[in-house]
């Protein structure tokens, strides 16, 4: 193959406009569709607080600001980001519930979201003191519970 030809390969578009290569018996690789693009950057401000919350229902309620932090993945994006913990069901009653999510699905669902570092050990904390709110003779051994009791 001479340089001339390498470089033709590998335009685009030829002068008369068409691409190269096609033609009887030439395959072109279809685009990538915008679902199988690089997702777009979480932003490192403006994240979902968590340590106000008191209940599962404002737990659920953060969640679902997380999940619009993150850029409003859909269900499906976020069983694929949840590397086989989530599914697309599960995400959904954990979004609609009023249950304190199983805590896997909670911290597999919040790094789909982009939370990661120091805020992800906030979201567990805030997790593990509602957990002991719901289990009797937990509070008293946990930080932070009884000021969320009260």
């Amino acid at each position: 193959r001479t340089r001339e030809e390498t470089e033709r390969a590998h335009r685009t578009e030829t002068e008369d406009g068409k691409q190269p290569g096609v033609g009887v018996g030439a395959s072109v690789t279809a685009p990538k569709s915008p679902r199988a693009r690089q997702r777009p950057p979480v932003p490192l401000f403006g994240q979902p607080d968590p340590i106000r919350v008191s209940s599962s229902a404002e737990l659920i309620q953060a969640l679902n600001a997380v999940r619009v932090w993150g850029g409003s993945p859909s269900l499906r994006e976020l069983e694929n980001r949840g590397k086989g913990i989530l599914r697309r069901s599960t995400v959904s009653d954990m979004l609609r519930g009023t249950d304190l999510p199983d805590y896997d699905r909670f911290v597999a669902f919040l790094r789909a979201c982009g939370v990661d570092g120091a805020s992800l050990e906030t979201w567990v904390f805030v997790w593990r003191r509602l957990k002991a709110l719901e289990t009797p003779g937990t509070v008293s051994w946990m930080p932070g519970a009884e000021q969320a009791a009260s």
